[in-house]
């Protein structure tokens, strides 16, 4: 995970912040905020796909089932910068009904 920090103020221009997995589990553990929705844009422009890598889809859904998101809805990140708009890869809500 690469947050993006450009525009922010006093953010230093050049040193982008990388998150270890746990560090980033960690992260989400602390957070105050309700568990019922998380969006995760997968990055597909990566080698290896992390649609597919470690796991894939799967594995990210499984992460964040275990931190205790109700909903997970996986996106293209590669889909959004195209005409076709976003591109919903996987719906846990859909799974439910």
């Amino acid at each position: 995970m690469k947050p993006d920090i450009s525009g922010m103020a006093g953010a230093m221009p050049g040193r982008t912040k990388t998150f270890t997995s746990a560090g980033f589990e960690k992260l989400l553990r602390n957070l105050k905020t309700p568990r019922d929705f998380a969006v995760v844009v997968l990055d597909r422009r990566y080698c290896p796909d992390p649609m597919t890598a470690n796991g894939g889809m799967d594995a990210v859904q499984k992460f964040f089932e275990e931190l205790g998101f109700r909903r997970i809805v996986l996106q293209d990140g590669a889909a959004l910068s195209g005409a076709g708009g976003r591109v919903v890869l996987r719906d846990t809500a859909i799974n439910q009904r």
